[in-house]
């Protein structure tokens, strides 16, 4: 008898075990499942579609397009009075300058090639927290990430990257619409708008354009 509780008593306890490992088991996945960056699923659809339009802006002078399409690629820049296009295709890159009507060759070079996915992958590789914050007069779940300024349009880059961090606003919709980078005292406010529909004009070179 004192053999068969022994054993009864032993089965429970290890029921029991099995029923707290299973039940950490679930809630660990439940947590990471809601704690999965929005901004891993915006890298992922892009990786899969490789077709798309990604526009940051700051304001009326100061914007950057960059565009997909299979294996071309172009990033459409207004700084100030400047505007230039750097345009990847056939292997080559292509620097346009349009206040010049003018442009560039780089043979067999394609370093821009994924510039926009490099970037997310950047910071996808960084810790982040999650919040919620108004930005004119809504508010949007975000995602902060530290030490990247891969999304800055300004020049005043900080050479220690410690200090600095990204918040990525998201939309009910989950989708992307500001990006905040701010370091000290400094802080870069951008719109952001992402489509699946691409400027094909953009990985073009205007024929009245001179070959340097």
């Amino acid at each position: 008898m004192k053999k068969k509780k022994i054993i009864i008593v032993a089965i429970i306890a290890l029921l029991v075990i099995i029923g707290i490992v299973v039940g950490i088991i679930l809630l660990t996945g439940k947590e990471k499942n809601y704690e999965t960056s929005k901004l891993t699923d915006i890298y992922n659809d892009l990786i899969a579609s490789n077709i798309y339009s990604f526009s940051i802006t700051q304001n009326d002078e100061n914007k950057t397009i960059m565009a997909k399409n299979g294996e071309q690629t172009a990033i459409d820049q207004y700084l100030g009075d400047t505007h230039s296009t750097t345009i990847v295709k056939d292997g080559n890159t292509y620097l346009v300058l349009h206040d010049r009507s003018e442009y560039y060759v780089y043979e067999n070079n394609n370093v821009e090639q994924s510039i926009l996915t490099d970037g997310m992958k950047e910071l996808m590789n960084k810790t982040f927290t999650i919040g919620e914050e108004e930005v004119n007069g809504k508010k949007y779940s975000y995602e902060e990430f530290d030490g990247s300024s891969t999304f800055m349009l300004s020049n005043n880059l900080p050479l220690n990257q410690e200090g600095v961090k990204t918040r990525l606003y998201f939309n009910k919709k989950s989708e992307l619409v500001y990006i905040k980078t701010t370091y000290d005292d400094n802080e870069e406010l951008l719109g952001v708008s992402i489509s699946k529909d691409v400027d094909n004009s953009l990985f073009e070179i205007p024929a009245d354009y001179a070959e340097n």
